[in-house]
């Protein structure tokens, strides 16, 4: 498991979902899904998590190439707690689940909020490797065989697909109009049977490469390297003009393919950590501070009003296991109620559960253990309520110890399973 570096700026931010020019601090943190190559791309469709990662290794373990790029092919993954598999849609001409993967290249994906459309980028049907957008639609629970978007050629690539539902826009990328060089971004509506003629974006689009467009709340979120701290970076559209995220979104390397979750978390993408060697997800998470209150000044003779009641903040603290176990106890059940309760309550927080155990035993064995107990943890905290999809799971053996694994003592304190939040936590 690679190191997670952790940024944390406060600055004013710009151009965000969250309105106003309040002070805010951003929490920017690496995720455990993450591999040695390339993986941007992020989108959540429905309840699951989809990702862009390098091909895997064939039978022979050799990892499939671009011979032109000289760069592996990609490959479209489901994410499932910390774990990857390729993603699969039903098929309603072969009745049975199919992979959307080609052998060539496969890139993001969008579907709309009705869950009818679904769209995904490859290159496997063009004669000269171009990249065009193909959608499909749900019939009858299962997908019709793939469409392919009008503006398709083999002449220019048209990719990074996103479909904003309140519009009925398809947002994209494509060089159509510059030569088979940079990047506009283009929408284009669609009336339920046809498409309309792509626009380019006003604002947004530069002499230089604009792609990955997504919609949040109606703002535009892109990447551009027209401007900023180097490379690409992350932009969003406000008042008809691109505002630069700056930090710690952006960095001296390349930072794009921004998701909003919601208005305090969120993803991007970004090769900081590889000195641009490699592309990595990383999450955010927005505090904003509470408002000072400033007491009324009262009259003497007026008895002063009972001071406010302040509701404390959730104070999560790890869950111990006894030597070679995962099951919840007795004892346990009680304060993991509480934590439902406030998860239910607060709908808008996701949560991050990790495993970790001593050092006694096998590096494979504890690495299976750990997963058992965050597990444990997580289906108990479904079963009273909590939706799974807000509970994100973690394990990593006795790779984090929290004290020294020479005595009794601290291997105790390591036999844990410990809780980080991402989003707003004041409950």
């Amino acid at each position: 498991m690679r190191t997670i570096s952790r940024f944390v700026s406060l600055f004013v931010l710009l151009g965000l979902p969250i309105l106003g020019l309040a002070q805010q601090k951003t929490l920017v943190d690496t995720v455990c899904f993450n591999t040695k190559g390339n993986d941007f791309g992020l989108r959540l469709i429905g309840n699951q998590m989809i990702m862009v990662t390098n091909a895997s290794a064939d039978e022979n373990g050799q990892i499939p190439t671009d011979e032109l790029t000289l760069r592996p092919f990609t490959d479209l993954v489901e994410i499932k707690d910390c774990e990857r598999r390729d993603m699969v849609l039903m098929n309603k001409k072969y009745d049975q689940l199919v992979t959307i993967n080609s052998s060539l290249n496969d890139g993001p994906v969008s579907m709309s909020e009705d869950g009818q459309l679904f769209f995904f980028t490859n290159n496997f049907n063009s004669k000269k490797n171009k990249l065009g957008i193909f959608y499909a639609i749900l019939q009858d629970g299962k997908w019709s065989q793939p469409l392919a978007y009008p503006l398709n050629s083999d002449d220019f690539n048209v990719t990074h697909p996103y479909y904003d539902s309140p519009t009925k826009r398809l947002y994209f990328a494509s060089n159509f109009e510059k030569g088979g060089k940079n990047y506009d971004i283009y929408f284009s509506e669609y009336n339920g049977t046809d498409w309309s003629r792509p626009v380019g974006v006003k604002g947004v689009n530069t002499d230089s490469a604009e792609v990955f467009p997504f919609v949040y709340n109606g703002k535009l979120y892109y990447t551009s390297n027209f401007s900023g701290l180097g490379g690409y970076d992350l932009f969003a559209m406000s008042d008809s003009t691109g505002i630069n995220l700056g930090e710690p979104y952006n960095s001296s390397f390349d930072d794009l393919s921004m998701i909003v979750l919601n208005d305090t978390v969120g993803y991007f993408s970004s090769n900081r950590n590889s000195a641009g060697a490699h592309d990595d997800v990383f999450s955010y998470r927005i505090e904003v501070p509470k408002p000072v209150i400033v007491p009324e000044v009262v009259p003497v003779d007026i008895p002063p009003p009972p001071p406010p009641v302040v509701e404390k903040k959730l104070i999560i603290e790890n869950i111990n296991f006894a030597f070679d176990a995962f099951e919840i106890t007795e004892e346990q059940k009680p304060y993991l109620n509480e934590v439902a309760a406030k998860l239910k309550v607060r709908k808008d927080v996701y949560m991050v559960v990790s495993g970790h155990t001593d050092n006694l035993g096998t590096t494979v064995y504890n690495k299976n253990l750990s997963k058992k107990r965050a597990d444990e943890v997580k289906n108990y905290l479904v079963a009273q309520g909590v939706d799974a999809s807000r509970i994100l799971v973690e394990f990593y053996g006795f790779d984090k110890p929290l004290e020294s694994n020479q005595t009794i003592e601290g291997r105790a304190k390591n036999r844990r399973v410990e809780f980080k939040f991402l989003g707003e936590i004041e409950l």
